[in-house]
């Protein structure tokens, strides 16, 4: 089994949308979050966020298919860990990470 997840591009090609406003303060960033899997037969992925602002890991997509997208909308910066796992139809997982920084401004 093969599981890659990786920032995607959209917009202007940047992954990372961020826009704050001055007065009174409001800070919105979005993230577009891409993965690929493969296994065998029917590969179905899950995504969570681990980190960020979340006490307990939080369920973002569930059985989405082996090449697909999320995009995450939040209103806070920091760090934030997403971690996506691959279950084919024999029952084999395997599961990959990555960590996005939104910068406050």
């Amino acid at each position: 089994m093969d599981l890659q997840l990786e920032p995607n591009t959209f917009g202007p090609g940047r992954s990372i949308h961020i826009v704050v406003v001055a007065a009174p303060y409001q800070y919105f960033a979005e993230f577009y979050l891409q993965w690929t899997a493969s296994g065998a037969g029917q590969v179905l992925v899950d995504v969570e966020l681990i980190a960020g602002p979340v006490a307990t890991p939080q369920l973002l997509v569930d059985d989405r298919g082996p090449s697909d997208r999320y995009l995450l909308s939040t209103n806070r910066p920091g760090s934030y860990v997403f971690r996506a796992t691959a279950t084919d139809a024999q029952g084999n997982t395997c599961f990959d990470t990555l960590q996005v920084d939104l910068p406050g401004i």
